[in-house]
């Protein structure tokens, strides 16, 4: 910021030497009638008649900060001067340059008011149009940011500001910028780094559970569809790779509120697609398989069409004997009950409860979960089901299946549920 001082000096005119002290008027003639004032710089300058002359003598004080050149550079001082000495003969006025211990500028500035007004002018546009480099700190792991893809981050902030950005090289483990340009597009170059820091310093990572299945219909082809997604809320989104079995997590990069946008909008997707695309393994019993092909085809044909599912039957050879329905959550559950169905009917299912009385033996076979329902369909078969008590209270197991099998698996069940409160008596 420039600072200025105005002094005048007056000069006597020689009417005044003229008075003889006979004629009173002649001594003290009428002063003449102020009709206006101006301010120069902070004191202000009072017109005078015309049988007077004045000088005006006005300083200019230029902050160190505000030279925007190297203040170790001889040279760079010596073009200075000579512009301000240049601006002087123009103008003619009389310019005396002083640099104080600080680098502050100093400039007097002598002569006719006009002309010093007009140098004073010159000067302040000289300064503010000098092409001059400064520096500013960025952190270099930011360069990658700040440049953007091909360099068109830098390139936009040079277009809009006017100055030319210079980044170092990778190699370079400097945190410093150069900047070239007027005092004012460095300055705007300044501002949006510091914005951009702050912006830096914001950023979040988050992860949200999305099933695997729907990784790809969220990417699309090519990755287009995830691309657009990053670019709609700016963000980077990262989903695992594909040999990852069973990894749902994908993670979003970016600034807090971009983060939280694409957060939401992620989880609505995955509902959405949870619900078109919902999955649900539904045990069958072997009787089902007794079925002749064709019989088993148009079961399976009726369920499809009536409910627009798809359904996959496990292959020869899988020991897992369950049917697969995607589609629609509402018409995949449909079409389990429509099995269900038809595997009561084919294979005379029924269903049983048996009451574990003693809640010692119900907590030891809870905790074998899937390994005490493993133990029984090896001694049984796999043409049942199990459902052990999930509620703290509910000591009742569920049993469906063929009538027979489940009369073997409760008396099993029987066997061990004594043999078990037998060793916990014991104990």
């Amino acid at each position: 910021m420039m600072k200025n001082v105005s002094m005048v000096s007056g000069q006597t005119s020689s009417g005044d030497a003229m008075s003889n002290g006979n004629n009173y008027d002649l001594a003290f003639p009428t002063l003449p009638v102020l009709k206006t004032s101006e301010k120069i710089g902070t004191a202000q300058f009072k017109k005078r008649s015309n049988f007077k002359s004045s000088t005006v003598n006005e300083i200019i004080t230029i902050p160190a900060q505000d030279r925007h050149w190297d203040r170790n550079s001889q040279l760079e001082h010596e073009k200075c001067k000579e512009a301000y000495m240049k601006i002087g003969k123009e103008c003619n006025v009389g310019i005396e340059i002083c640099v104080s211990k600080t680098m502050d500028l100093t400039l007097q500035i002598s002569g006719n008011r006009v002309n010093v007004e007009r140098a004073k002018q010159k000067i302040i546009t000289f300064e503010q149009t000098q092409i001059k480099t400064t520096t500013t700190p960025f952190p270099k792991e930011h360069r990658g940011t700040l440049l953007g893809k091909q360099g068109l981050n830098l390139k936009n902030i040079e277009k809009r500001t006017g100055a030319r950005i210079q980044i170092p090289c990778m190699k370079n483990s400097a945190d410093i910028i150069c900047i070239t340009g007027t005092k004012d597009s460095t300055k705007k170059v300044v501002q949006e780094l510091e914005e951009i820091i702050i912006k830096l310093k914001s950023k979040i990572e988050k992860e949200i559970t999305i099933d695997q299945r729907h990784h790809g219909a969220i990417i699309g082809f090519n990755g287009e569809k995830v691309r657009e997604l990053q670019k709609i809320f700016n963000v980077k989104i990262i989903f695992p790779s594909p040999v990852e079995a069973r990894n749902n997590l994908v993670k979003i990069q970016g600034l807090n509120d971009d983060v939280n946008k694409a957060f939401k909008s992620l989880a609505k997707l995955a509902e959405v697609l949870d619900e078109i695309n919902y999955v649900l393994e539904i045990p069958i019993f072997k009787q089902f398989h007794k079925l002749s092909a064709g019989k088993r085809a148009i079961f399976i044909k009726k369920i499809r069409e009536e409910t627009d599912t798809r359904i996959f039957l496990a292959r020869e050879g899988d020991n897992k004997d369950v049917i697969k329905v995607m589609g629609n959550k509402r018409k995949v559950l449909i079409a389990y009950d429509m099995i269900k169905e038809i595997q009561n009917e084919i294979g005379d299912i029924i269903t049983k409860e048996m009451v574990l009385g003693n809640v010692k033996v119900r907590n030891a076979i809870v905790n074998l979960g899937n390994k005490f329902i493993q133990s029984i369909k090896e001694d049984c078969g796999d043409n049942v089901t199990l459902n052990l008590p999930t509620v703290k209270g509910d000591n009742t197991i569920v049993i469906k299946g063929p009538e027979d099998d489940v009369k073997n698996v409760i008396t099993q069940i029987q066997t061990m549920v004594d043999e078990v409160h037998k060793y916990v008596s014991d104990i």
